[in-house]
């Protein structure tokens, strides 16, 4: 990883705290958005900073291709000298979700900046490519969620936005996959087999993980180290995110299935998503 020094930064008697640190945080983004921009490749880089609080900023840029830059996050841990981490990536604007949108930036190709420092505070900045850069800062607890945001704030032990609906969802998807694989394979599922195949999880996000760290549920898609690497909060968006949306199982499901079974089936998962309130989730 290369590094510069940065020393324009104003010096002060106890160094930012609070507001005066996450706005120096929102402009460091702004500089390295900019950098980035103007680069004739426009690479995608991890990120880490250090003086944070001090008059100078160490700042470390590893260029890297889009595609690596998750596998290069996950699992990792940012060593204890830098106070920041973060990436520059291009991808769709959909890499950073939740906790409201990041400037006016519609679907589409995006470049995005994305900072958290040790304190959870985190800056980002999106740029689409025939538009200006939407910047934004959030304290510690609130900003951007996502796979890349998430993996960013892991690599700091950083901790990761709640889970936004109950473990037994987990269930569900995965319920409605072996239902799904069995249809295709032509097992002839009926009410009984589609019983069979309902898994019995643990009733916590806590709990599922904590199986998934010592090898169980590979179906989930997450690694044994991941899930030990993960939270709760992390670890329950991935592995949403590794099954598609549920009306579209149930919809195909529909065609391969007689009609009483799948009835059943949008009945059990309308009934489990009624229930899906996290607060139920005891983690």
């Amino acid at each position: 990883m290369s590094a510069c020094r940065k020393s324009d930064a104003q010096p002060t008697d106890a160094g930012p705290v609070g507001a005066e640190r996450l706005e120096r945080l929102g402009e460091i983004a702004s500089i390295i958005d900019l950098a980035h921009h103007r680069a004739p490749a426009r690479p995608s880089s991890i990120v880490r900073l250090g003086g944070l609080d001090g008059d100078d900023i160490d700042l470390g840029l590893l260029p890297v291709e889009p595609s690596d830059v998750l596998d290069l996050l996950l699992g990792s841990a940012t060593p204890a000298q830098w106070d920041a981490a973060g990436v520059v990536v291009h991808g769709a604007a959909s890499v950073l979700e939740g906790h409201g949108p990041v400037g006016p930036v519609g679907p589409g190709p995006v470049m995005v900046t994305f900072l958290c420092a040790r304190d959870g505070g985190t800056a980002s900045v999106v740029r689409p490519p025939d538009g200006g850069p939407h910047a934004a800062v959030a304290a510690p607890g609130d900003g951007p969620v996502g796979r890349v945001a998430d993996a960013v704030r892991r690599s700091l032990g950083v901790p990761t936005a709640p889970p936004s609906a109950h473990a037994g969802l987990a269930m569900a998807h995965l319920w409605l996959h072996r239902v799904h694989e069995a249809a295709l394979r032509g097992d002839g599922v009926g009410i009984g087999l589609v019983e069979a195949l309902r898994p019995a999880g643990p009733s916590t996000w806590s709990q599922l993980r904590e199986q998934c760290a010592h090898g169980s549920w590979v179906e989930l898609g997450c690694p044994p180290d991941l899930a030990e690497w993960m939270d709760d909060g992390m670890f329950s968006r991935w592995c949403s995110a590794n099954f598609p949306e549920p009306l579209e199982v149930l919809v195909e499901l529909s065609e391969l299935v007689a009609s009483e079974t799948a009835q059943h089936l949008a009945d059990e998962m309308a009934a489990t998503l009624a229930h899906s309130d996290p607060s139920d989730d005891h983690h």
